[in-house]
């Protein structure tokens, strides 16, 4: 019988003890603030994230705030593969309070995904990858590739934009990450709502955005 590729071999099988088990800690997102805390806590800093809701309820705005909060941690590509950098994309940088300035937030149009891994394997390369969206790039994420990213990848957190049809991510893929995903966002009429191995809860967008561009608590300030 042929070997399956993906198994690993007998040599580097390693089983843990359970004090070995308690020691092997994964790195954190050190930082977040604001409703972001209040809904993910401290999150590893790897893996799969989703955002996904119906068209036009806000989750290319809620996927953008997400990634102007998360440069302030660490260094974040925001692929843009269905709207590309359109006039229209722009503005909704605008809406998510992303300054021309902002220096740790890059972005692209389309990029296949042998593209994303040169620029991952970089020196510099970014820690946290937003692909909107899945849709758009249906043709190469089939077979199971935003599982064999995290694999190569294990220290990048991939963060994944989906439409959503009969209240499911759209497609069968999304649906597949959002079974994989720690942290997922369904974002309805400007709301997210956040559940997953995360600390969960919901919050209203427009009030995010007051929070990155005043650095308030509004929460803590409107009680």
């Amino acid at each position: 019988m042929e070997e399956h590729k993906d198994e690993m071999p007998e040599a580097k099988i390693r089983l843990l003890n359970p004090r070995n088990a308690y020691e092997k800690k994964s790195e954190k997102l050190i930082g977040l603030t604001g409703n972001l805390a209040d809904v993910l806590g401290t999150p590893d800093a790897s893996g799969i994230w989703l955002v996904y809701g119906k068209e036009k309820h806000g989750k290319t705005l809620c996927s953008l705030m997400l990634a102007n909060a998360l440069s302030d941690i660490k260094k974040v590509l925001y692929v843009s593969a269905e709207e590309g950098l359109s006039q229209h994309f722009q503005d909704s940088m605008k809406r998510a309070g992303i300054e021309a300035t902002q220096k740790n937030l890059f972005f692209s149009e389309y990029l296949t995904i042998k593209s994303l891994k040169v620029i991952l394997r970089r020196h510099t390369a970014p820690k946290i990858v937003v692909l909107d969206n899945v849709t758009a790039m249906l043709a190469e994420l089939r077979r199971g590739m935003a599982e064999k990213l995290c694999k190569e990848f294990p220290n990048v957190l991939f963060i994944y934009v989906a439409h959503m049809v009969k209240n499911e991510p759209y497609t069968a893929i999304a649906k597949n990450i959002k079974i994989w995903a720690k942290a997922i966002f369904l974002v309805e009429g400007l709301k997210a709502l956040v559940s997953g191995r995360v600390k969960g809860g919901e919050f209203n967008l427009i009030e995010m955005k007051a929070q990155l561009y005043h650095g308030l608590d509004l929460k803590s300030n409107n009680a």
